[in-house]
């Protein structure tokens, strides 16, 4: 279990309903299998005392593997140490993003339980390639850097993409088209304002899309991002006829939202000259 966000709150209830929900694997599970976990999830590592299976917790907090010295950069993607029950020792992955750690530490304790070496396990990390849409990096035909990552988006997700540009776009002018964030019930309001006030802290421009836009937006005004830099359209078609101007202007433009968005249209309007 890589993680426990509140996607899918709407239909769970609670992010501690998610963590039963995905526990529910563990279920036909015996003391002489193997669990890998989050142990920076709480929900997850205060209840390892109940879980059946043998465990190994990883983690940059705690846990039974961790990170440290966690280095990234725009050539190399992350470079780490892991430390604990397999000893000390670096590992490369070619990704961004800090939260690509964790995903990684998941993986070296599937390899290492299989009987994999440092070696082979490094090697198969190197190959990684992410998925169309997943932090993809393309250049627009006006020449700005676009962090595509609009395959999907969560409340965590949205931060965690929000980092990236905050660290690729330093001393450049940043923009962020955000699209609904769907499932999320009758926390709607609560995350999207959140995950605008935080977009506000590392962006420049504000471009919001769909039912909850001003959500997005009221967030932003709290986290100080002045009104005249903030944008909003009801939907992807009205967006797509006003984008170009607004951030032809901008160095990297971050783009991201929920699957049922299909905010890719965005993207492809910068990439491409209509």
């Amino acid at each position: 279990i890589t993680n426990i966000g509140i996607s899918h709150i709407e239909k769970l209830g609670s992010k501690q309903n998610i963590a039963r929900a995905k526990m529910e694997i563990l279920e036909p599970m015996d003391k002489s299998n193997l669990a890998v976990l989050n142990a920076d999830s709480s929900e997850l590592w205060d209840v390892k005392d109940t879980i059946i299976p043998k465990t190994v917790f990883f983690g940059q907090g705690r846990g039974d593997v961790r990170a440290k010295n966690i280095k990234s950069d725009d050539v190399n993607g992350l470079e780490f140490d892991i430390y604990g029950c397999y000893g000390e020792m670096t590992f490369r992955v070619p990704l961004p993003g800090i939260h690509n750690v964790n995903n990684a530490l998941a993986a070296i304790v599937v390899g290492f339980q299989m009987g994999l070496s440092q070696e082979e396990i490094q090697r198969g990390l190197l190959n990684l390639k992410l998925p169309e849409m997943r932090l993809q990096f393309k250049k627009s035909y006006f020449g700005a850097d676009i962090i595509d990552d609009s395959y999907n988006a969560s409340p965590d997700s949205m931060k965690a993409a929000l980092d990236l540009l905050s660290q690729r776009g330093q001393g450049k002018r940043c923009a962020v088209i955000l699209g609904d964030m769907l499932e999320l019930g009758e926390y709607s309001q609560k995350y999207h304002f959140g995950v605008g006030k935080y977009a506000a802290e590392r962006a420049d421009v504000l471009i919001a899309v769909g039912s909850f836009t001003q959500s997005f937006k009221a967030g932003a005004l709290q986290g100080h991002l002045d009104s005249g830099c903030i944008y909003t359209f009801t939907t992807v078609q009205e967006a797509a006829r006003e984008v170009i101007k607004i951030v032809e202007d901008c160095d990297i433009i971050l783009v991201k939202a929920s699957r049922g968005m299909k905010l890719e249209q965005i993207t492809q309007i910068l990439v491409r000259r209509s």
